[in-house]
């Protein structure tokens, strides 16, 4: 979709963390150069360092790992099978594969993060994952690899936790009570910014794909 879609849904995450933060003091976008040359936007909340969101900007790679046409057909799948270059949608930066695991190492280098939480790369006939997701894991991979061994040779071993996307339908519910509420508060705070999604419980009862994933929460360990 167009630029005003993609910004919503940077909108409607900086919602769900305010939501989660107790928060309404807005937030403060800065534009940042990485060591490649490309770009991203870090938003945190005013007065509070505490929390960045990092945003790449870069395309939806479609279910399958085709792409669309708005965006030449490119996707992370595709870059990380050998694929030449892929192109923000802020028509800003470019990575090819290696770039971008550089960008990812060098993130968590500034960061310095205790633990990685990423997306798994779980199969499925019944809920297949978006492409994304699973390629978005691999990059993780290899640039927590990369980061390990240079920041600490290989010798400290930083926890690397994969959530499971679309197939945790296959599972059974285990996000209840509290838990739940405060999952459903946050997910709908960023619905109102996404017409793609439901945006209530009566609208999600009737949504299976989502109902399914606000009462699910599994890794791949």
């Amino acid at each position: 979709r167009d630029k005003f879609y993609w910004l919503s849904r940077e909108q409607g995450t900086e919602a769900a963390y305010d939501t989660m933060i107790g928060s309404k003091n807005g937030w403060l976008p800065t534009t940042v150069q990485l060591p490649g040359g490309q770009y991203m936007t870090v938003a945190s909340p005013i007065g509070n360092s505490k929390i960045s969101l990092l945003f790449l900007h870069l395309p939806d790679g479609n279910l399958t790992g085709r792409g669309f046409a708005g965006s030449h057909y490119e996707s992370l799948q595709d870059l990380l099978g050998g694929g030449s270059r892929l192109h923000a949608v802020d028509k800003q930066s470019s990575y090819n594969a290696q770039e971008l695991t550089g960008a990812l190492r060098a993130i968590m280098q500034v960061y310095q993060p205790a633990q990685i939480r990423t997306q798994a790369t779980v199969a499925s006939e019944s809920f297949p994952d978006h492409s994304d997701h699973m390629a978005a894991s691999r990059f993780a991979q290899n640039a927590y690899e990369q980061y390990e061994q240079s920041q600490y040779n290989g010798q400290v071993d930083i926890p690397l936790t994969r959530y499971i996307g679309y197939p945790v339908r296959d599972l059974q519910p285990n996000v209840s009570g509290d838990d739940l509420a405060k999952k459903q508060a946050a997910f709908f705070a960023y619905a109102r910014f996404d017409g793609a999604v439901c945006y209530s419980m009566r609208d999600c009862s009737t949504t299976p794909t989502y109902w399914d994933y606000l009462e699910r929460q599994y890794t791949d360990q």
